[in-house]
């Protein structure tokens, strides 16, 4: 876009714009006229439709016609049009891989939690089981100390000497 300010400065500034160049073109008087041009330069190739003089100091100015404004807001708005599809195809994936991740987190949560409710039932029965053999390893020392209490052994003594009064043989001793 070419924007023709009469402040009188001799310097032009350029900022770009989507697709096309702005100009701000120093112009004498108070005059500001505005018009486009493509930003390519196989796309400047653009007429002069009207020359006219600010003032009577010979500065041109030129303004687009109708049909090449009519081209470029056409063309932006093909350019526009692309980049929606372009985004809503995105989006339609990102939609797409959000139901397969949903789906997979579902089914991972499932899993989990027939998972906990398995270890759940595993812990109270090795709690059982932990319990019981407790149990077994006291039953076992008793037995084992009880045996053993039972079984004096008495050095000196040849076995079966005592015969079958075995009570005799302490009571007198």
């Amino acid at each position: 876009m070419y924007i023709l300010n009469g402040t009188g400065e001799t310097s032009a500034v350029r900022a770009p714009l989507i697709g096309k160049s702005k100009w701000l073109a120093p112009l004498q008087g108070n005059t500001t006229e505005l018009y486009t041009t493509p930003a390519l330069p196989e796309q400047r190739e653009t007429s002069l439709t009207r020359r006219s003089t600010d003032a009577g100091l010979g500065a041109p100015v030129v303004e687009p016609t109708r049909a090449e404004l009519l081209v470029a807001i056409q063309r932006s708005r093909e350019d526009l049009e692309e980049k929606i599809e372009s985004v809503a195809d995105e989006v339609t994936l990102l939609q797409a891989d959000l139901r397969k991740v949903s789906d997979r987190v579902q089914i991972t949560e499932g899993s989990i939690s027939k998972l906990q409710t398995e270890v759940d039932a595993l812990r109270k029965q090795m709690a059982k089981v932990t319990s019981r053999a407790v149990a077994l390893v006291v039953r076992v020392e008793d037995a084992a100390g009880r045996s053993s209490r039972y079984n004096i052994r008495l050095i000196g003594f040849p076995e079966r000497a005592e015969g079958s009064a075995t009570r005799h043989l302490w009571s007198v001793g």
